[in-house]
């Protein structure tokens, strides 16, 4: 929690909730409790038009030629594969706006030339300082929904007089901070992704006065993008969850969104405001029941905060100079209370990254083996990174067309059935740097097949030769590509 913020303080203090009651085709919608003041407008078809913070009455939202609340992505059903098009609540042909009890309830009949019905909810209670929204989404029989951009705000860049403390942070596991956005090019865009980079499902936009708070409150973990893109208006900010559906779609979670200052006058406003809000929900949910240094199933010496190095393949195409390095350099300058996670690249068979014919290890599973055995006494833990679920078709082409590595047939009789296709079927397949021409499918992850070839016949492998650690390398950044395959065990 950041020195001298007190977010008890803020949620129990006593809110009161308004929502304009009017029903007039041209009034605003109205929304406020003690921290903010949300307006929609009518003529808008219910746009972001207003959000003022309360204590120091900032003005965030940008003025707009055209404002939009939401835009979704479709295809034809008929055209598998074919490209999406998007439609938005400004193509709405009739829409109506009904508040009561802090919710704002938001009607869209027909988008464009599309039977497609639309309804969101903005809603603010007594006990909270958030706005939370929903969205649901009628399809018609032609159409696939594939994204769900909702909802927008443009934010104005700069946020106050000055860009100079401005700031805008995404929940990213690694970076995630960038200064002065209004100084980023029209039509620049950053994101995150979830499973991936997004590691915790919130942003925010801030100078030193105040600051604009979103997040996604998603305890299942749905696929989906934060977005944040300069315009020549603003800062457009949006969250971007992605389907793959027919007939409805339903949000079963809020995002939601608030504003935010320092803990008094004297403290400017800062990204750690935000992170404590969404600290508040994330320590309600199932995957912060326990503390990490409470953990049982984590051994103790991965809280004692080991250190990490990184052989490759020409290390452990000599063993011994492996040995020297542990004796010469290890053992000398390091006490034998500290470890030692020792990753592995180039451990593969055929060569780094060629999947998944793994066994026997490079240079051979005997070397390999006893490596490990003999370091481990010193405090080593051995981390091998498999390449996730690449399946690796041909490496390295040659000059006259064929292929050093072919793996294509074994493909074909064991594994195609389980393999990510694309939106019109086809097998997803692509051409990384590290196969040198070749070709790697992707297995999908949520295939109980896949599940159990990456356990037995990856892992328990691993394991048997003295691995401790196996880090499955494309899953870390979210990096496979969506699966479209019906008879698998997910949605597409």
């Amino acid at each position: 929690m950041r020195p001298g913020l007190s977010l008890a303080l803020i949620l129990s203090t006593s809110l009161t909730v308004a929502a304009e009651t009017a029903t007039d085709a041209t009034a605003p919608i109205w929304l406020h409790n003690t921290r903010l003041s949300l307006t929609l407008g009518r003529a808008e078809k219910g746009a972001v038009v207003s959000l003022i913070d309360n204590t120091g009455k900032s003005e965030f939202i940008a003025p707009q030629k055209t404002p939009r609340l939401f835009s979704l992505a479709f295809s034809k059903k008929a055209e598998p594969g074919g490209e999406r098009f998007y439609l938005s609540s400004h193509d709405a042909r009739t829409f109506s706006a009904d508040t009561a009890n802090g919710t704002a309830t938001l009607t869209y009949a027909g988008l464009g030339e599309w039977p497609v019905q639309v309804k969101c909810t903005a809603n603010v209670k007594p006990s909270e300082p958030l706005v939370r929204w929903r969205i649901t989404v009628r399809i018609p029989e032609t159409l696939v929904l594939e994204e769900v951009q909702f909802p927008f705000v443009v934010l104005r860049a700069p946020l106050g007089k000055s860009p100079d403390d401005d700031a805008a942070v995404l929940g990213q596991a690694k970076g995630g901070v960038i200064r002065n956005p209004a100084a980023m090019k029209a039509g620049s865009r950053i994101s995150a992704r979830q499973p991936g980079s997004l590691a915790a499902q919130f942003a925010c936009y801030y100078d030193d006065l105040a600051g604009f708070y979103t997040a996604s409150y998603d305890s299942k973990g749905y696929p989906k993008d934060f977005e944040m893109r300069r315009t020549a208006e603003g800062m457009e900010m949006n969250w971007n969850p992605h389907c793959f559906t027919t007939t409805s779609y339903e949000m079963d979670f809020d995002v939601v969104m608030t504003t935010f200052t320092g803990a008094d006058k004297n403290i400017p406003a800062d990204w750690r405001d935000a992170a404590d809000i969404y600290k508040e929900w994330a320590l309600e949910q199932r995957w912060c029941a326990t503390l990490y240094a409470d953990r049982k199933d984590i051994p103790g010496w991965m809280k004692n905060g080991p250190a990490m190095v990184r052989f490759g393949r020409e290390w452990l195409a000599d063993p011994a100079r492996i040995d020297k390095w542990f004796g010469e350099y290890w053992q000398k300058n390091f006490s034998g209370n500290i470890q030692l996670i020792t990753a592995y690249w180039g451990w593969e068979k055929i060569s780094s990254w060629v999947t998944p014919d793994y066994f026997p290890l490079f240079p051979s599973d005997e070397q390999f083996t006893n490596l490990m055995a003999r370091t481990r006494p010193l405090g080593s833990h051995a981390f091998p990174w498999p390449s996730g679920y690449h399946w690796t078709l041909t490496y390295r082409k040659e000059a006259d067309g064929g292929f050093f590595w072919d793996d294509r047939k074994r493909f074909d009789e064991t594994a195609r059935p389980h393999a990510i296709p694309l939106r019109d079927g086809k097998l997803y397949t692509r051409t990384p740097s590290w196969l040198s021409g070749g070709d790697t499918a992707c297995m999908c992850p949520g295939d109980p097949w896949t599940i159990n070839w990456w356990n037995n016949d990856i892992c328990v492998p691993l394991a048997k030769r003295g691995c401790e650690m196996i880090q499955v390398d494309q899953v870390v950044g979210g990096g496979f590509p969506f699966c479209y395959k019906r008879e698998h065990a997910h949605p597409p």
